[in-house]
C-alpha cells in the first residue's frame, strides 16, 4: 500500500469543462463533462492528451457547491472553445497518495491524506485533484493518484 508523501506539483495544464457542482452530484456530471473534453480533443489532434483529471476547489463549508474541472492532461496550453477551457493546474507543495485498486477505494484514500496532514501538522490548501491512470479491465490494477495542495505554514 502506498504512503502519503510530499511532492512538488506543476506546472501543467488540463483541457477541462469547468462547472459548479453541488454535493453528491459528481457522479451525475463527470461523464458528460469528460465526454465533451474527449470530443474536443479528438477534433483537435494538435492538443496531445494524457490522463483524466478531476480537479476541485474546496468550498468554504461542508455541504456547499464547489468549482470542479473535469479534464484531461495536455502537454501545453491552448485556446479553448466549445465549453472546453485550458486550465492551469495548481502548483506548489502537495500531499499525494497513489492508490492501486478499484475506484471505490478513493474516498478512503482521501481520508488517509487528510488524516496524514492533520497528524503531521500540515494545513491543506484550497484545491485537490485525482489523476486516473490508464484503464485496466482488472479493477485491482487501476491506479489513481490523489493530490492535496498544501497551504503555507504548519500547525503548531
Amino acid at each position: 500500500m502506498s504512503e502519503v508523501r510530499i511532492t512538488q506539483e506543476g506546472p501543467g495544464w488540463i483541457a477541462a469543462v469547468q462547472t459548479l457542482v453541488g454535493p453528491g452530484r459528481v457522479a451525475v456530471v463527470w461523464q458528460p463533462c469528460l465526454d465533451r473534453v474527449w470530443q474536443f480533443l479528438k477534433a483537435n489532434p494538435a492538443v496531445k492528451p494524457g490522463l483524466n483529471v478531476f480537479l476541485y476547489h474546496h468550498p468554504p463549508a461542508d455541504g456547499q457547491p464547489f468549482q470542479a474541472c473535469f479534464g484531461v492532461q495536455v502537454a501545453a496550453d491552448f485556446v479553448g472553445r466549445d465549453g472546453v477551457d485550458c486550465v492551469q493546474m495548481p502548483t506548489g507543495l502537495a500531499a499525494s497518495l497513489t492508490l492501486r485498486g478499484p475506484y471505490d477505494g478513493i474516498p478512503s484514500g482521501h481520508a488517509r491524506v487528510r488524516d496524514w496532514a492533520q497528524a503531521e501538522g500540515h494545513f491543506l490548501g484550497p484545491a485537490s485533484w485525482e489523476v486516473y491512470g490508464h484503464w485496466h479491465p482488472d479493477p485491482r490494477q487501476l491506479e489513481t493518484r490523489i493530490v492535496y495542495l498544501l497551504a503555507r505554514g504548519r500547525r503548531s
